[in-house]
């Protein structure tokens, strides 16, 4: 069963059942349930590769199409799951929603980066129904609306790796 579908009419407040996900106006995921997740990153570059159901909020997760885009994302992190949000540049394109299992995540960090070299440059993120690549990670903390950029390892941290 797909759980990456697009999303029209962007910019505002949405809930899409079928994912367990919801978002404020400006795109960040909560989950539906109203667990805390282990935190929220932000994705400066991100492209996915893969399949998609078309639909949005009226979606039921059953026709796929071959879906590419890019653009920047926020994600979040708990309970076993990673779920998201990316946003193209062009805000007539679809959002791109995602609500996958953590545990079958095949995830590859290359590169290096920073002063001591540790942080990746790109991460790629493979799950069935498609592939994310992000670079230039920042944790969000939602309850100030502050970030910090060079997040890349948190990240990976909170997705077991």
């Amino acid at each position: 069963m797909l759980r990456t579908t697009l999303v029209d009419a962007r910019g505002s407040a949405r809930t899409l059942s079928s994912l367990g996900i919801k978002c404020d106006a400006k795109e960040i995921p909560e989950f539906l349930n109203g667990q805390k997740p282990a935190g929220w990153w932000l994705f400066a570059h991100c492209q996915f590769n893969g399949q998609a159901a078309t639909g949005g909020e009226a979606v039921t997760l059953g026709d796929a199409i071959d879906t590419s885009c890019d653009g920047t994302a926020a994600v979040a992190v708990g309970d076993g799951q990673f779920i998201g949000i990316l946003s193209p540049n062009d805000k007539a394109q679809a959002a791109l929603w995602w609500a996958w299992e953590v545990n079958p995540l095949q995830i590859q960090a290359t590169g290096s980066q920073g002063f001591l070299k540790k942080r990746p440059t790109d991460i790629i993120v493979t799950a069935a129904d498609g592939a994310l690549k992000v670079k230039s990670v920042s944790r969000l903390y939602r309850n100030s609306g502050n970030y910090q950029s060079g997040q890349e390892t948190s990240l990976l941290k909170a997705l077991g790796r």
